[in-house]
């Protein structure tokens, strides 16, 4: 079984990646932020944010158990879309895509979602200090990490081709 963990902040493509990639190599995509909703895992809502706040040790266990539940059916690769890098340890992982997006083109998508400023500029500050993968380097090697650009459809096709081109290795 491998595990395939897209991750980045809100609005890098993590689901439309993991999406297409999942389509072109037969994968079962795990969407964390559906997961916790559908497992009842939201612990409060943030008004300001408009957001939920979610228990990240339940919600680890719960992807743990749907992904040992895959692979009692057979599935040999899981794509696990979510904005926490470390939401597996790292022995059941054998990838992780950190996706980054251009500040600017990062905060145009997120002011689209019609998201309170205070959430658009947390995740653009996110993004400019690369949070993301800073997180990623306290619970995986570098030798997993793969950093891609995701700013235009053209990026798009690249970073799908390349997750793919990894993945078979």
């Amino acid at each position: 079984m491998k595990v395939v963990i897209i991750t980045g902040v809100p609005g890098t493509g993590k689901t439309t990646i993991a999406n297409a990639v999942g389509k072109k190599l037969n994968a079962h995509v795990v969407r964390v932020a559906d997961l916790a909703l559908k497992l009842e895992l939201v612990t409060e809502y943030d008004f300001e944010r408009e957001t939920n706040t979610v228990d990240l040790d339940k919600l680890r266990s719960a992807l743990l158990e749907e992904i040992l539940n895959l692979a009692g059916k057979g599935k040999d690769l899981v794509i696990v879309d979510s904005v926490f890098p470390c939401i597996l340890s790292n022995e059941f992982v054998k990838l992780v895509v950190i996706l980054r997006t251009n500040p600017n083109v990062l905060r145009e998508r997120l002011e689209k979602r019609k998201w309170p400023l205070i959430k658009v500029e947390e995740n653009v500050e996110a993004e400019i200090l690369g949070a993301v993968k800073a997180e990623a380097l306290e619970c995986f090697e570098e030798s997993k990490l793969l950093e891609l650009n995701n700013n235009t459809k053209s990026d798009l096709r690249k970073v799908v081709s390349l997750i793919v081109d990894n993945v078979k290795e």
